[in-house]
């Protein structure tokens, strides 16, 4: 237990300072990395890609996660009590306040509109969504107690930070960091929960 309780804050230390390394990146200057990536999804993508990538998008949007913690919460209410809906909401709920938090501090402009699929509201650095999917799609998959769930929640989660670069609607970076950020708060609170 001790050794499993350590590898889960080691890792939960190790994103919290890659993602210190990308939000100093993200406040002396953009990469180049960025631009380009965003230039060749704008000039690459078709219609059927940028109606696939929304309907990802949404997944990891509170306008999905929010309805789903409270079925799941539900089911797993009925089968074994309030621990799992416990951990399931305080996850979901800190990365989201996290990532408010942060990304209003920040202020980082998201990619230009000629280059944006649409004009989505909020600060661009990190990711919200990203942030929220990887906290809330791998969580739900260890609160069902199988493993083999953890395969497709992680395809889920990259799908949906794809989704956002496709869509031009955060820069690369962006999504990188909201994964980071996500997974230091999900090793911290699988800490958290390993010790109660």
């Amino acid at each position: 237990m001790a050794d499993h309780v350590r590898r889960l804050t080691n890792a939960a230390a190790l994103s919290a300072l890659a993602f210190v390394t990308l939000l100093v990146i993200d406040a002396t200057g953009r990469p180049r990395l960025d631009r380009a990536v965003a230039e060749w999804m704008a000039e690459h993508r078709s219609m059927t890609g940028i109606d696939i990538a929304d309907a990802v998008s949404v997944s990891g949007s509170v306008v999905a996660i929010v309805p789903l913690a409270m079925l799941f919460g539900f089911l797993f209410w009925r089968k074994q009590g309030w621990r799992p809906v416990k951990w399931l909401w305080f996850a979901s709920a800190g990365a989201s306040a996290l990532y408010l938090a942060i990304n209003t501090i920040m202020e980082s402009a998201r990619p230009p509109m000629p280059l944006r699929v649409y004009d989505d509201v909020g600060w661009s650095f990190p990711s919200g969504h990203s942030t929220q999917a990887i906290v809330f799609w791998p969580m739900l998959a260890i609160l069902t107690g199988r493993r083999w769930v953890l395969a497709p929640a992680a395809i889920v989660v990259a799908l949906i930070g794809g989704s956002r670069i496709y869509l031009d609607v955060h820069w690369t970076t962006d999504v990188a960091s909201g994964f980071l950020l996500g997974l230091s708060w999900l090793f911290t609170v699988l800490v958290l929960r390993a010790r109660t």
